[in-house]
């Protein structure tokens, strides 16, 4: 019995694995920021963050982890399990929620203030292969962004303030 040569099986292996490694990752935008709650200690903000699908196929979002930045100083830090998926070339909102505490009681910043948030989305890539390499932590596809916006703190409300 023949064995196949070693180019012919090397190049069997790339072309399964082709698949795992050919999705364009999602593209993220922060589209929009406003205030979910307020008390004497810290605003609680929720960012909407567009995530467009560009690939030629589904793909399963897992989780998002991202921080929080006021005036440049890391202010809040957080992990949101997404568990969906954004059908090819449809896109969707991830909701993010930040809080920002105040050095003191009653101490809510006013005026205009540089706030940023960054992140790292995690998402699964086409192909059962692709799937079991993610959940064995081998293969673990991420894309991230960042954005920075002035914002008057003092006036944010429930009504979306649009980042774009």
């Amino acid at each position: 019995m023949r064995l196949a040569c070693p180019f012919t099986v090397c190049a069997l292996v790339a072309c399964l694995l082709g698949g795992c490694f050919a999705a364009a990752p999602p593209r993220l935008q922060a589209v929009d920021v406003r205030l979910t709650e307020a008390s004497q200690e810290a605003l609680v903000l929720t960012y909407g963050v567009r995530a467009a699908n560009v690939a030629e196929s589904d793909l399963p979002l897992v989780e998002m982890r991202y921080q929080c930045r006021l005036d440049g100083r890391v202010v809040y830090q957080g992990r949101r399990a997404l568990k969906q998926t954004i059908a090819k070339g449809l896109e969707t909102r991830l909701e993010l929620p930040v809080v920002i505490p105040f050095g003191e009681p009653g101490g809510r910043p006013s005026g205009a203030h540089e706030l940023g948030l960054s992140g790292t989305l995690y998402y699964i890539k086409p192909g059962q292969l692709a799937e079991a390499l993610f959940d064995a932590g081998l293969v673990q596809p991420t894309t991230g962004a960042a954005w920075t916006h002035l914002v008057d703190l003092g006036a944010l409300t429930e009504q979306p303030i649009t980042l774009e």
